[in-house]
């Protein structure tokens, strides 16, 4: 179990401010706590961002009018956005999903979690060498303050012991 908190474009500072820098922290790391090792992730993340009020309004999850698309918390213009720690890849969309909310003013700033899980084979480096250089990549089309979150929450399949009858 372990994590990395990651901040970009003056994330950090924006959080300081909004005095929400230590409850993203302490979330981060309940969420690592929480979700290390289980396989079914999704209902841990709403139920750990409920649990630490970043899912109290429902209506406020919602960054597209008209439409069914809400980050999965949101508090103080906020956001935080998972896949549920499936897929490192999930960034792009994660981001993306973010930049929404920031380019129509709906957010000051936002939470990207992610998986920091890797292929040993991996000729990329790790997850946090990616992000950084991911990050220089997409500016400026994606251009929002975040801080992203990177989760090692490696399932491993349990062993079944089988007695000889």
């Amino acid at each position: 179990m372990a994590f990395e908190l990651l901040h970009f474009r003056g994330a950090e500072e924006i959080l300081k401010s909004k005095q929400l820098d230590r409850r993203v922290l302490e979330t981060v790391q309940y969420l690592d706590t929480v979700m290390a090792g289980a396989r079914y992730r999704r209902g841990l993340l709403r139920q750990t961002l409920a649990e630490t009020g970043w899912r109290d309004d429902p209506q406020d999850l919602r960054f597209l009018p008209g439409r069914r698309y809400e980050y999965k918390g949101w508090l103080d213009r906020v956001a935080v956005e998972s896949d549920g720690f499936y897929a490192y890849e999930y960034i792009l969309p994660g981001l993306l999903r973010l930049q929404m909310g920031f380019a129509t003013g709906l957010i000051d700033t936002g939470v990207l979690l992610l998986t920091a899980v890797r292929s040993a084979n991996s000729p990329y480096g790790t997850s946090a060498e990616m992000v950084h250089e991911e990050m220089k990549l997409l500016y400026p089309t994606i251009n929002l303050p975040v801080s992203v979150g990177l989760l090692d929450l490696e399932y491993k399949e349990l062993e079944v012991n089988k007695c000889a009858a």
